[in-house]
Order: C-alpha cells, then structure tokens, then sequence
C-alpha cells in the first residue's frame, strides 16, 4: 500500500481530538502541579473536552462507537464492584467524591476504547 492509498483511508491523519489525547497523556505524570484556582486540574477539563468532541462526532457521523459487550460487561462489573465497597466506607463523603472522580474515568475508558482512532494516532 501506498502513502497515497493510506491517505485515501484516512490513516495518516490526526484528528483534534487525537492531538488533545496526546496532550492528555503527557500532562498525565504532572497533572497535579497544573491546579486551578478551584483546585481541579487541566487534565480534568481535557478529559471532559475530548469525552464532548468524541460524543459529537459519534452523533455527527452516525454512532461511530464501538464498545465491545465484554470491554462494557467488565466495566459495569469493576463499576459495581467499587460501589459495593462504598457501602462499607468509613468516611461517606470522601467515597462520593471517590466514586465520582472514578465513574468519569470508567467513562472516559470507555469513550476513548470505543474511538475510531486512525493507525497513526494509535502509534
């Protein structure tokens, strides 16, 4: 193949949000040195901005995501898992802010591992 039939497929490119994953990833060591005035981290708005610009291009281009059933059997079972265990948590309002922070990233798994990410972009 090509570098000219690559491109017709579309495997060369990098999306936007391919760009801003890969910022994502490498801010991940340091995130907690880049806290806001609230206390939150850039990482946190990356994370939500590229779960939006994920969704809106699964409903632009028709439902491009493609979870697999045991990908989505296994987190819903880790989900439940870590719910079950809050019950028996000393400290409640430490958990919620726990089960909080980890449902995001149980669905920011799931959205990224259901992307169309080109060859490119996965390398």
């Amino acid at each position: 193949m090509n570098s000219y039939e690559i491109d017709q497929k579309g495997e060369s490119r990098i999306s936007f949000i391919g760009i801003l994953f890969a910022a994502y990833a490498a801010i991940t060591p340091i995130h907690q040195a880049l806290l806001t005035s609230s206390g939150s981290t850039i990482n946190k708005y990356l994370a939500i901005l590229i779960m939006i610009m994920i969704i809106i291009e699964a409903l632009l281009n028709g439902g491009i995501l493609e979870i697999d059933s045991i990908l989505l059997r296994n987190a819903i079972m880790f989900l439940g898992w870590i719910i079950l265990t809050a019950v028996w948590s000393v400290s409640h309002s430490s958990t919620i802010a726990s089960l909080t922070t980890i449902g995001s990233d149980i669905i920011f798994f799931l959205l990224c591992s259901g992307y169309a990410w080109t060859a490119r972009e996965k390398s």
